[in-house]
């Protein structure tokens, strides 16, 4: 039974992790749907919002999921040693 070893502070650090990335991600995804949305809207030339809003949605997503996982990994990684 001395072979059996406990792996609850690398679990630890793993769900710490992944948390930090997903509360990251959770703040980038709203960020970054209205940077995108208020950017076209203020740039379009003659733009409704709802323009703007189907012009930006998907960039939105895609920079917010990106710049909130990249941070995320960062602050995730600057916590374990």
């Amino acid at each position: 039974m001395s072979d059996v070893q406990d792996d609850t502070t690398e679990d630890d650090s793993d769900a710490s992790f992944g948390a930090e990335v997903g509360k990251w991600i959770g703040i980038g995804l709203p960020a970054g749907i209205v940077a995108m949305v208020a950017a076209a809207w203020l740039m379009g030339d003659d733009m409704t919002f709802g323009e703007a809003f189907a012009t930006g949605i998907l960039p939105g997503v895609l920079f917010g999921v990106f710049a909130g996982g990249f941070i995320g990994t960062v602050r995730g990684m600057r916590n374990m040693h």
